[in-house]
């Protein structure tokens, strides 16, 4: 079994550590001269290591110092198995009750030939907080497809991400403002290698990797 393979079995049972991450991460990088890597619409870069033919990622999160915290609340198709890396970051999971003529705006995210768009669904709701979890460096989580949750970080934060896809899952995303223009487009955009390196060489660094 490869060190990807493992990453991704400890993953779903929530007991990777911060080598094993490691060790996954550098096969990854020594057999990928060039690296998969996006940047989300909300500020993290995102390096996909692994994809299998269903749709199952692995991937490696990097949030900067300039990530935008508190992201919209949201819910994903997939189950999210996760481990932080470094720093640390704040999971809130929140109830989201229907309202009929009042509330948030609600969307559903659709994906055609890789372009994600976001679509105004007609009922309001209203998210309200559930629960709120500190994650430090080396603990796991994770997150079920139909939980929404919005996450926050503090400084430099890096995860190492399995996105178990479910067939029939649903990306949602709610704000309490009508999405501007920009906003509807979620598709995930090439990074810049400036930006990249300088996240890597951070990561590199606080994991004391030569």
């Amino acid at each position: 079994m490869s060190e990807i393979q493992m990453a991704i079995k400890l993953l779903k049972k929530q007991s990777l550590t911060v080598d094993e991450s490691k060790a996954a991460i550098q096969t990854y990088l020594d057999t990928h001269k060039e690296l998969t890597t996006k940047v989300h619409p909300y500020g993290f870069y995102v390096i996909v290591m692994s994809k299998d033919e269903d749709g199952n990622q692995l991937r490696l999160h990097l949030y900067p110092k300039t990530f935008i915290s508190d992201t919209r609340v949201h819910k994903h198709d997939w189950n999210l198995y996760s481990m932080v890396l470094v720093g640390s970051l704040i999971n809130k999971t929140w109830h989201v009750k229907n309202k009929s003529d009042s509330g948030h705006y609600h969307y559903k995210v659709t994906t055609e030939n890789n372009i994600s768009t976001s679509i105004l669904l007609p009922q309001r709701v209203t998210p309200i907080l559930q629960s709120a979890e500190r994650i430090e460096s080396g603990d796991n989580y994770a997150m079920a497809h139909n939980a929404y949750h919005t996450i926050s970080t503090s400084g430099f934060t890096a995860t190492l991400l399995y996105q178990e896809k479910i067939p029939g899952g649903e990306i949602r995303s709610i704000d309490n403002e009508p999405f501007q223009k920009d906003d509807l487009n979620l598709t995930l955009k090439p990074v810049t290698n400036g930006a990249l390196n300088i996240a890597l060489k951070e990561l590199f660094r606080r994991l004391k990797w030569n």
